[in-house]
């Protein structure tokens, strides 16, 4: 049921769209790029005068109205009124079967409005404003106006649409075809730049974790014979389990418990039921909170902290204390939040043949490692030798190049403090211990022994061999196959004969939680690399993009 009405209020807003008007001076950054025509009228019409001197272009005063005037008749501006807005231009577009878009200018150039039309006839607008008002020019080289963009000197090509330079017209071509079909974009950062960690309570170190470990009968299986000269995966052995341990570390690095030990049938089902029961008992004890112990040194501490420990951030009037919930122990002064959100994690890991290599910082290395490398290929290597050096291949953390040069190690010696040589004999000249082990510095990986020959077949599949060893790498390809299956000779082979290698070997794996030992051939050593374009000779490449294709 209705009662009454406490208070109405209506709000009414004149709607007016973007519009240009009479002449305004160009901003000095677009003026000098001499690439926009900037008309000096004094009515409404630059809109109409633009689209003008587009159609009808004039070596001499084409700033001045007066030009354009015997032409004003030719366009069909019937429902369209000065100053233009935005939103009838699509109608005069489709009047006089010409097509345009019209840019912005804050800083940079953006899109405003652009057109869904493919008329012969096309106009680049450019409308800028000041406080008062907002004028049309005329764009006369796209191309120039967005140039700063790149530090690319030859010809480019812009898309009308989104801005994106091409270096070729029929790729810009092709990719216009399915740009004109998204609306205007303007790309719009976020005021603030920087990312802070905030979820604190990750800091704390998991309270618990369970190692275990199975052990498995190995179980012969028949299998039939496969086709020899084509990769397959065959079982030959199942895996049953006939056996675990675990052991479960507390806070304080110790056993919470003797190791549990299992050997008999249904292991597995026996382990989830023990990991499930050890489960609840941790909770539980995560559940007590100890009281907290706050020494009169403590209290001291407290009384004079000025930063939360948690966040870092200068304590005001809402500091408290933080303890250990399981030990009681006195932490140090926090923000009231700050140590609410402070938490011990309920999660439990359980690791199981998990305890191998540093994954978890992988990919902040990878990147530190990337620009280590972009700087000594560049800053040094092409600065030093320019087309004198050629790079044969690159990985995560290693180049490798063929350099023409009088002495190699003569012009090491003159930049040592790029290179580690703590590898090298103690009798070489450039033996030195002083970047041993210092991150960023490049080592020999032949260790000072010469390169007599180099294949490579594609990323991540090459042979280096020396008078000494053989550094071989295969992606996808076990270390077992190509320390024992696979030669220099092979990669070699494989690249002038072009022709795939196959290997056979065996391995554990598991399908639907099924263990088994497997027996398998593939596909090693090949020749065909389709991330780069191969030249006629077959070994020769170049990069998809490349001038020269």
């Amino acid at each position: 049921m209705f009662r009454k009405n406490v208070k109405n209020e209506l709000k009414i807003a004149i709607y007016k769209p973007l519009a240009a008007a009479s002449y305004i001076p160009l901003p000095p950054k677009l003026k000098n790029k001499k690439a926009i025509l900037n008309i000096k009228n004094e009515d409404q019409r630059c809109f109409l005068w633009c689209v003008l001197a587009h159609l009808h272009p004039v070596e001499a005063n084409a700033n001045r109205v007066s030009t354009y005037l015997k032409f004003q008749n030719e366009l069909c501006t019937k429902n369209l009124t000065f100053p233009t807005p935005l939103n009838q231009i699509e109608c005069f577009e489709e009047k006089n079967k010409i097509s345009i878009n019209v840019f912005g200018f804050e800083k940079e150039i953006f899109p405003l409005k652009i057109t869904t039309k493919d008329f012969d006839k096309h106009v680049n607008l450019l409308l800028i404003s000041n406080q008062e008002k907002r004028h049309y020019c005329l764009i006369k080289s796209l191309n120039r106006v967005l140039s700063d963009l790149t530090q690319h000197k030859s010809e480019s090509f812009y898309c009308n649409y989104c801005l994106h330079r091409f270096v070729k017209k029929s790729v810009l071509d092709a990719h216009i075809v399915d740009c004109r079909k998204h609306k205007e974009q303007k790309i719009k950062m976020p005021e603030n730049k920087w990312l802070e960690f905030e979820n604190f309570k990750f800091n704390l170190p998991v309270p618990y974790t369970i190692y275990a470990d199975f052990e498995s009968l190995i179980v012969k299986i028949n299998s039939s014979t496969p086709d020899p000269e084509r990769s397959f995966t065959v079982p030959i052995a199942n895996h049953i389990p006939c056996g675990y341990a675990y052991v479960v570390i507390g806070p304080d690095g110790n056993f919470k418990n003797p190791p549990a030990v299992y050997r008999g049938e249904n292991a597995v089902d026996h382990f989830l039921k023990n990991i499930i029961k050890e489960e609840e008992d941790i909770l539980n004890i995560l559940k007590k909170i100890e009281p907290i112990h706050f020494s009169d040194e403590n209290k001291l501490h407290f009384k004079n902290a000025t930063h939360c420990h948690i966040c870092e951030k200068p304590l005001l009037g809402d500091r408290v204390r933080d303890h250990d919930h399981l030990t009681g122990s006195y932490r140090v002064a926090a923000h009231n939040i700050c140590n609410i959100n402070y938490t011990l994690a309920k999660h439990i890991p359980v690791v199981i043949h998990n305890l191998r290599g540093p994954i978890y910082i992988g990919f902040s290395i990878l990147d530190i490692s990337k620009i280590l490398m972009y700087n000594f290929h560049y800053e040094y290597i092409k600065s030093k030798y320019n087309t004198n050096a050629k790079l044969l291949f690159t990985d995560t953390d290693s180049l490798c190049y063929e350099i023409v040069t009088q002495d190699v190690y003569e012009d090491m010696e003159k930049d040592l403090h790029f290179f580690d040589t703590s590898d090298y004999p103690k009798t070489h000249p450039l033996y030195n211990e002083i970047n041993k082990k210092v991150l960023g510095k490049m080592k020999d990986e032949l260790s000072s022994s010469l390169a007599i020959e180099f294949v490579g077949l594609k990323p991540k599949m090459y042979s280096l061999k020396s008078a000494e060893m053989e550094k071989k790498t295969a992606k996808g390809v076990s270390k077992i196959i190509i320390q024992h299956q696979i030669r220099h000779f092979d990669y070699k082979e494989t690249l002038l004969c072009r022709r795939r290698g196959l290997a056979k070997a065996q391995k554990i794996a598991s399908h639907n939680h099924i263990v088994q030992t497997v027996s398998y051939q593939k596909s090693t050593l090949s020749p065909f690399d389709s991330k780069r374009y191969i030249l006629q000779d077959g070994i020769s490449t170049l990069a998809y993009g490349h001038f020269k294709i």
